[in-house]
């Protein structure tokens, strides 16, 4: 395959990855991110456009997953566009450092749709079968 070509399959592979939201995992996304060392965390975050493809009861389970039970609860009773933009602001807070609750902001930096996650228990049951 022309190099060409596998950017472009690259290219493709990313947005199918990006936009999924909390759907599916693929292997063949697996396979050439660990191959080609991709790691999409560090140059893409979460934004209003992206954000706004999930259903109110997926974004306050978001927020409920990154700052607690208390807040998922106060979610529920907000618009889905505030929900958006709290979150939107939230991730972009985090990357830009502009939040003091350093833990909070660590969490928000390294989270990942379920999708692009890796799951540590296929892994050490991977590496165990090949060792």
């Amino acid at each position: 395959m022309s190099d060409r070509k596998l950017d472009g399959l690259i290219d493709l592979l990313t947005v199918e990855c990006v936009t999924a939201h909390l759907q599916r995992k693929t292997a063949l996304v697996w396979r050439l991110a660990e191959e080609l060392g991709v790691e999409v965390r560090r140059y893409w975050r979460p934004d209003e456009r992206w954000l706004s493809g999930y259903q109110k009861i997926q974004l306050a389970h978001l927020i409920g997953e990154l700052r607690g039970p208390v807040y998922a609860r106060a979610a529920e009773n907000k618009k889905k566009s505030e929900l958006v933009s709290e979150l939107a602001k939230l991730f972009d807070d985090a990357a830009n450092g502009r939040l003091e609750d350093a833990k909070l902001a660590a969490k928000l930096n390294e989270w990942l749709p379920s999708n692009l996650r890796e799951e540590p228990q296929a892994n050490a049951v991977e590496q165990a079968a090949a060792a």
